[in-house]
């Protein structure tokens, strides 16, 4: 999975910073994942060969662009391709590993995947009619409760930024 992220996107896109992690210990130049408890917890690392691309990659919020960017340019996937992967069914919005949804009053589609792995939160935002993408990663959360969860507070803040409000 590692060589084939490597000749298929990392290298074409010359994203330096984003790989494939083989080891549960963090690199001198990563991020530990951290709770917040009265005080600030380490929290013991998930073995990376248990998640592959589901929580194994590693990369920086300006190679997450990067990449969203090509991708949206169809250096990544074709036209076809990325057209059913933005096509959104149900009310919640959903593609093909993607999700959207309206802003500026109804007037566009922002589209958007979130990603929580022990306590790493990141989301990126696309809004294809700007190109503009917004990225961040958090390495350390207070604890979450049923109704806190610290991606779709961010969302929605990132969002009324973006939107002016």
């Amino acid at each position: 999975y590692g060589d084939i992220l490597k000749e298929k996107i990392t290298i074409p896109l010359q994203l330096d910073n984003t790989y494939l992690s083989e080891s549960p210990k963090p690199k001198e130049d990563e991020a530990f994942s951290y709770f917040h408890d009265g005080g600030w917890v380490l929290k013991e690392e998930v073995d990376p060969s248990l998640l592959l691309g589901a929580g194994a990659i590693v990369s920086t919020p300006s190679d997450v662009c990067k990449f969203i960017n090509a991708l949206f340019s169809h250096k990544v996937i074709s036209e076809t391709s990325l057209s059913l992967m933005t096509t959104l069914k149900g009310a919640d919005y959903m593609g093909m590993g993607i999700a959207g949804g309206p802003i500026h009053n109804g007037q566009a589609i922002i589209f958007g995947h979130s990603g929580t792995i022990d306590m790493f939160r990141a989301t990126f935002l696309y809004d294809p009619s700007d190109k503009v993408c917004i990225t961040y990663c958090l390495n350390g959360i207070v604890d979450e409760g049923p109704d806190d969860n610290m991606n779709n507070y961010m969302l929605d803040k990132l969002l009324s930024i973006y939107e002016g409000n």
